[in-house]
């Protein structure tokens, strides 16, 4: 049996591939969305467009912009963190 997965959360998917490894389910919730942070922070700077996805859907900087400028805004390393923060459900981190 095939699963589909859209190509969008392939992207999230392969932006974040140690999120299916035993050591980091082991640490804190906090540890976990800090490591994450860390990598959409470090992907924006490159301009890695599978970062798209998380900044469109969460991060309030990101109202009104198109994917393409996603990628030209300005995004500070709290702002990774308040996208995943919200991603997860929180209202902030």
């Amino acid at each position: 049996m095939t699963t589909f997965v859209a190509p969008e959360v392939a992207d999230v998917l392969a932006l974040h591939p140690y999120l299916s490894d035993p050591e980091i389910r082991a640490r804190t919730i906090r540890d976990q969305l800090a490591r994450q942070a860390k990598t959409v922070f470090e992907a924006h700077g490159l301009g890695d467009p599978r970062v798209r996805m998380q900044l469109g859907s969460w991060w309030p900087g990101a109202v009104g912009s198109s994917s393409d400028a996603l990628l030209d805004a300005t995004l500070m390393l709290d702002d990774a963190r308040l996208t995943l923060a919200r991603e997860y459900g929180f209202g902030d981190w």
